[in-house]
């Protein structure tokens, strides 16, 4: 529902701003008889006619259309992400059949909108310098995802033995109808009837090894059919050999075939991936520093929180109240989603709340993903 109030409102306003300026849906029969592709003159056309109107309804959109704060941001995804601009904006400026004809051809969304950023950039100020600086936020985790895969190179692999509790029918929880804590201070102070202290030694936690690397800490059960070594060489496979393809040449790898079909991280057998000594990359470490004075800020934004007693003891909350960092969307445990609300300031002014929360909407896009298997580093400030 979040999510859908933030699309109708973004539409609601550009239907406003076409209806305000007495453009219609663009319907044109010259460009072919209907289900035939378009030609190249005509397709052409479409785009020349349609690319002015784009840049200037969008252009101010969020201040002139007193958009929320969420909506604001979404005219900021729309603008970086093809296939939220072709399905959110454009499909309001073309009549449905001549719409679905633009997008016949392979590559269609893609197509449209390189177009689209070539026209902005030569014939607009403000949106140009927006795209500008949306291309400049790319590149800089484009260089991200580039040195964290040179750096996983030369990445040190560790795999760890866990185990579990075989699942029966009568079997309970030991934290279940307790809250849990970690490494408690004073353990005492927390009686057994109420909590469920846990060690976090025991708990599939690792410190890093102070290595200059970065630090891969695979957590595995018992039923995984491949031993340590098997493990490790299948994680540096790729930073091994120049061509992927050729990884089944790698030797003493037993059991394994078409191993660059396999996603190992889908596996039940794989409980844990920790990876530490991110900060060791040059970019990733400036990005974390970036991210830290951002994530403080936006705390301090954020007034203190209500929290069921099921979920946080009155006595500990005494001692540590609860303030929420208001990233993205929090999701119940009902299956809603929707924004943080704890603003502190409940006047704060939507340009304001805007700039705060896009802030750290960057933080959100810090999971980069890194080849081979997929393999996912989620970088925390």
């Amino acid at each position: 529902m979040q999510v859908f109030e933030q699309v109708h409102e973004l539409s609601d306003a550009i239907e406003r701003r076409l209806a305000a300026r007495g453009w219609e849906p663009l319907q044109d029969i010259s460009v072919g008889d209907v289900g035939d592709a378009l030609p190249r003159k005509g397709r052409r056309r479409l785009l020349s006619t349609v690319w002015p109107k784009v840049c200037v309804v969008l252009d101010g959109i969020e201040a002139q259309e007193d958009l929320s704060s969420h909506s604001r941001l979404l005219v900021r995804v729309c603008l970086c992400n093809p296939k939220h601009f072709i399905s959110i904006v454009l499909h309001h400026f073309y009549e449905r059949s001549l719409f679905e004809r633009l997008l016949s051809p392979k590559n269609a969304i893609v197509d449209l909108y390189s177009d689209f950023l070539n026209y902005a950039r030569e014939h607009t100020t403000n949106l140009s310098h927006w795209l500008d600086e949306l291309r400049e936020f790319k590149l800089e985790f484009t260089k991200m995802r580039r040195q964290l895969h040179q750096a996983y190179r030369y990445a040190e692999f560790y795999v760890h033995d866990v185990s579990y509790t075989s699942y029966t029918t009568d079997y309970a929880s030991p934290s279940l109808g307790r809250r849990i804590v970690i490494d408690p201070p004073d353990p005492t102070q927390f009686l057994h009837d109420n909590f469920y202290v846990m060690n976090s030694a025991d708990s599939f936690v690792v410190q890093p090894l102070q290595s200059r690397h970065l630090e891969i800490h695979l957590f595995v059960t018992d039923d995984c059919p491949y031993d340590v070594e098997e493990l490790k060489k299948m994680l540096r496979a790729d930073s091994e050999l120049n061509n992927i393809n050729n990884i089944n040449n790698i030797n003493n790898i037993n059991n394994i075939n078409n191993i660059n079909n396999i996603d190992i991280f889908d596996k039940e057998w794989l409980t844990l991936v920790v990876a530490y000594n991110l900060h060791t990359v040059p970019i990733v470490n400036k990005w974390l520093l970036e991210a830290h004075k951002h994530l403080e800020q936006n705390v301090r934004e954020r007034r203190y929180i209500s929290r069921s007693p099921k979920k946080e003891d009155r006595a500990v909350k005494g001692v540590y109240p609860s303030r929420m960092v208001g990233l993205g969307d929090v999701a119940n445990q009902t299956g809603g989603v929707g924004a943080y609300r704890n603003i502190q300031n409940p006047r704060m002014t939507t340009a304001s709340k805007c700039e705060l929360l896009q802030n750290t909407d960057f933080v959100l896009d810090g999971l980069i993903t890194v080849p081979p298997f997929l393999c996912v580093y989620v970088l925390i400030a």
